[in-house]
C-alpha cells in the first residue's frame, strides 16, 4: 500500500513539473526565429528549417507541439519538445521538402509552438507562431487579373442587392479557382482593403477569361450618395499581385429613407 502511495505521490509530482499551473508567475513560449538554409527552391526539393522556441515566462513551460507549415499546403511536420525552465530554448530542426505540385511564387513557411495541453493560458498567445518567406521557381504559374467590374443597374438602392459583373482572365498556364470581392471606395483607387458589398467564386483554365454576375449590397448609409464600385480577385499563390484590383466607376447611390412597418392597414 506504502508503495502505491509513493507511487502516486511521486506520478502528481511529476505532472506538476509538466503542467505548470497558476502562481503568480506567466508562462510564455515563443518562436523566435524560423531559419531556412536557402531562401529560395523549386519543386519536389528538400530544405532544412530551424526553428527556435524560447521559453520567455517565469514560470516552466510544460511539454510542446512544435511544427512547420507551408501556405497553401498547411502543417507538415511536428515533433514533441521536453518542458523548458524560464529563459531556456532550443533549436528544433526540421525537413522541409517542397510538394511536387507547388507553383511558382513566393510562399512563408511558418514555425509554431503549442502546449500539449493543461497549462494556464499563455501570457502572450500572439508569439507562438513565426512566418519567414520562401520563394519557389515552378515553370507552372497562376496569374489571376481583374480586367472590369460594372453595375448593372444604376442608380443603386441601399440595402437592396443589385447585379454587378465582373470580368477575371487567368494569365496563367495552369487552371485556378479564385474568390472575387465586390467593393465600395471613397476614391477611384480600388484596394482590398475598401468596403466589401458582394462576394463570388471563379475557377479558369489556363489564358481563360470569363464574366461572371455578382449580388452586391450597399450598406444603409444616409451620409453617402455616391461611391466608388470595384472588384479584387484572390488566388492562393500568384505571380503578379497587381493587376488583382479594378476600378468600376461612380456610382449613384440612393438611400431608402424610414421604412414603414404595416400590419393589416396600421402604421406602427
Amino acid at each position: 500500500m506504502r508503495f502505491w502511495l509513493s507511487a502516486l505521490s511521486a506520478g502528481l509530482f511529476l505532472l506538476g513539473l509538466l503542467v505548470p499551473r497558476a502562481n503568480g508567475q506567466t508562462v510564455d513560449r515563443a518562436v523566435t526565429a524560423v531559419v531556412l538554409d536557402r531562401t529560395a527552391s523549386t519543386p519536389g526539393e528538400t530544405l532544412n528549417v530551424t526553428v527556435t522556441v524560447r521559453n520567455v515566462g517565469t514560470n516552466l513551460v510544460g511539454m510542446s507541439v512544435v511544427q512547420i507549415g507551408l501556405q497553401v499546403y498547411g502543417a507538415i511536420s511536428a515533433v514533441t519538445l521536453a518542458p523548458l525552465i524560464p529563459g531556456a530554448q532550443v533549436d528544433v530542426p526540421f525537413v522541409l521538402q517542397i510538394p511536387a505540385t507547388a507553383l511558382k511564387g513566393t510562399y512563408f513557411v511558418e514555425g509554431c509552438a503549442f502546449s500539449l495541453g493543461g497549462e494556464v493560458p499563455e501570457a502572450t498567445p500572439g508569439n507562438n507562431c513565426l512566418k519567414t518567406p520562401l520563394t519557389i521557381d515552378s515553370p507552372n504559374f497562376v496569374d489571376m487579373r481583374a480586367v472590369s467590374a460594372s453595375a448593372i443597374q444604376t442608380p443603386v438602392t441601399q440595402t437592396v442587392p443589385f447585379p454587378v459583373d465582373v470580368q477575371i482572365t487567368n494569365l496563367g498556364n495552369v487552371a485556378a479557382f479564385a474568390s472575387i470581392s465586390v467593393l465600395l471606395s471613397t476614391d477611384s483607387i480600388i484596394t482590398p482593403s475598401d468596403l466589401a458589398i458582394g462576394f463570388g467564386q471563379i475557377q479558369l483554365s489556363a489564358g481563360e477569361s470569363r464574366t461572371v454576375t455578382i449580388q452586391a449590397t450597399a450598406p444603409d448609409d444616409p451620409s453617402r450618395s455616391s461611391g466608388y464600385l470595384g472588384a479584387c480577385v484572390t488566388s492562393s499563390i500568384q505571380t503578379d499581385y497587381e493587376n488583382d484590383c479594378i476600378g468600376g466607376g461612380l456610382i449613384q447611390l440612393v438611400n431608402p429613407g424610414p421604412q414603414l412597418n404595416c400590419i393589416s392597414g396600421l402604421l406602427r
